[in-house]
């Protein structure tokens, strides 16, 4: 089976600033959005099911000032009938639960980075 293709969908402000974290704290530690994304794609871990060319899964999460999960919720999941959706949906949501907590966005702009939209694409 083909893995999918994460991306990370943020304000651009937070973009546009540096991150810095402490290397020892719980959770993933991000300096960049490719490191959110590698940090969830640590923990994903595909349902036993053939995830079919074109399935997407877009989920929500809402980070706390701390950078833990405080929910999250699917946004879009199209491609595929609806048992294999939600067994990718709720995948997803587990990866980005295992990730958490996130340390390393600057406090400074939590409004910039409480909310984000993570799709997860698999090629045609």
């Amino acid at each position: 089976m083909r893995r999918g293709s994460i991306a990370v969908i943020v304000v651009s402000a937070l973009l546009a600033s540096p991150v810095w974290a402490d290397e020892h704290s719980r959770g993933s530690v991000v300096h960049s959005i490719q490191d959110l994304r590698e940090a969830v794609d640590k923990h994903w871990s595909a349902p036993p099911i053939a995830a079919p060319p074109g399935m997407r899964i877009k989920v929500r999460f809402n980070l706390d000032r701390s950078g833990a999960i405080t929910g999250a919720e699917k946004l879009q999941a199209i491609g595929a009938d609806p048992a294999t959706l939600e067994a990718f949906t709720n995948a997803l949501i587990e990866a980005v639960r295992q990730a958490s907590p996130f340390s390393g966005f600057p406090d400074a702009n939590y409004d910039a980075w409480k909310v984000m939209d993570l799709a997860y694409s698999f090629p045609n």
